[in-house]
Formats: C-alpha cells, structure tokens, sequence
C-alpha cells in the first residue's frame, strides 16, 4: 500500500526562512535605533555645557566591522560599548573622546573625570525593552508566514 504525502507551506517552500532573514534584519535594526535613543538621551542628560552637541550627535548604529581611524595614530578599532543581536552595535564614532566620556578610556585613570557611563546604563535600560521591541517588529513576518 503506497501513500503520497505532499508537504506544502510556508515551512516547506522556501518561504519561512526568507521571511525570518527579514524579520531578523527588522528587529535588529528597530533593538539598535532604540538603544541609540537611549544612549543619547543619556548623554544628553549628563553633559553640562553641550557646546556643539557633537558628542550626543555621534552616537550611531553600525555594522562591527566598520573601524574607526584616530587621526595620525594609524590605529583603527570600533567602540562596540552595546552589543545586540547579530552585527549590528550601537556606538559612538568619536574615536578620540567617545571611550572617555564613557569612562572606558585611558585618561580616566589619570583624571577626576570617570565618565558618564551613557552607554552602559542605556544598555541595561534596553535590556528591558528589547523582548517587547522585538515582538512587535517580528509580529508582520508571522502574519506573512500564515
């Protein structure tokens, strides 16, 4: 007795797994400009004389591979201080000062000053908010799935 079962669906046609590479793409990128919010409010919020507002203005989304060159040292490396999902970090592309507002540089060992430490308490803070972000950015994609 031969039977035939034929599968079909979205599980079944290529459909799911194209779909999830855009959800997953959709809530990294809607977790990082969240935790972009929060690092500049942050910022913003600690900084007495904003000047210019370059500091809180250079707070970006990016891809980790992307490096950042300090003028004449000849050295690159990113600043990933908020690591989500994926690639995809929330930092500052100030290569000269971001580490020492955060607290994170060489020069707060030898200063009074010890950093703001935006990026680690907006880490914290999204920490509590990405599950919530990231159900509501996926829930397009299951729709399409159904």
């Amino acid at each position: 007795m031969d039977e035939d079962v034929e599968l079909s669906g979205p599980l079944f046609d290529g459909t799911a797994e194209r779909v999830t590479a855009r959800a997953l793409v959709a809530i990294r990128h809607i977790v990082a400009e969240e935790g972009k919010v929060l690092a500049a409010r942050r910022l913003n919020a600690s900084i007495r004389h904003h000047g210019t507002g370059k500091a809180v203005g250079s707070i970006t989304t990016t891809d980790r591979s992307v490096v950042y060159e300090t003028e004449g040292s000849g050295k690159t490396y990113t600043m990933p201080i908020m690591a989500l999902p994926g690639e995809t970090i929330v930092t500052s592309d100030l290569a000269t000062y971001g580490p020492w507002l955060e607290g994170s540089g060489s020069r707060n060992e030898t200063t009074r000053f010890k950093g703001y430490h935006s990026f680690r308490l907006a880490s914290r803070e999204l920490e509590g908010v990405a599950t919530d972000l990231a159900n509501v950015a996926l829930r397009p994609f299951l729709e399409e799935m159904q």
